[in-house]
């Protein structure tokens, strides 16, 4: 029940991240600053009391990117960012567009046609046939006027 819980608030944070990042960040820096204060305190220069505080965060960017690993669902966001890449370049190039869907339209309906057909003579039982058992095939082999 926790996973599921988890997993729903995961998808949750897909929607509100706006304003968590802000939050996030704010939150980091107060800790950046009231670690620098510290560093300030024991006799450290501002900047190298700053660096070394950054440093035992272990850097702002890589805290700001595993809490948003923990709070969205990482795999999803790359999709949606991928999707919304796509449908801007299909946008971009309309022409490009219409022939890729029209091949894939084309293709799609070949290998529908292609699968209907096989499956209707080749692989199914013959459906009028009672005893499919007993169907022979009959040639005629007509002789040559070449004799």
């Amino acid at each position: 029940m926790r996973k599921l819980r988890a997993f729903f608030l995961r998808l949750r944070g897909l929607f509100g991240t706006r304003r968590s990042d802000a939050d996030f960040a704010a939150e980091i820096e107060s800790h950046v600053v009231l670690d620098t204060e510290v560093g300030i305190r024991s006799g450290l220069a501002p900047h190298e009391a700053r660096r070394q505080a950054l440093v035992r965060l272990g850097g702002a960017e890589q805290a700001r990117q595993a809490q948003r690993e923990r709070r969205t669902l990482p795999w999803i966001e790359d999709l949606l960012h991928d999707v919304r890449y796509g449908l801007r370049m299909m946008a971009r190039n309309p022409s490009f567009t219409a022939v890729a869907v029209l091949t894939l339209a084309i293709g799609i309906g070949a290998t529908t046609t292609a699968f209907t057909w096989i499956n209707a003579v080749l692989l199914q039982p013959l459906s009028g046939v009672a005893d499919p058992s007993r169907l022979v095939t009959l040639e005629s082999v007509t002789p040559t006027a070449s004799g």
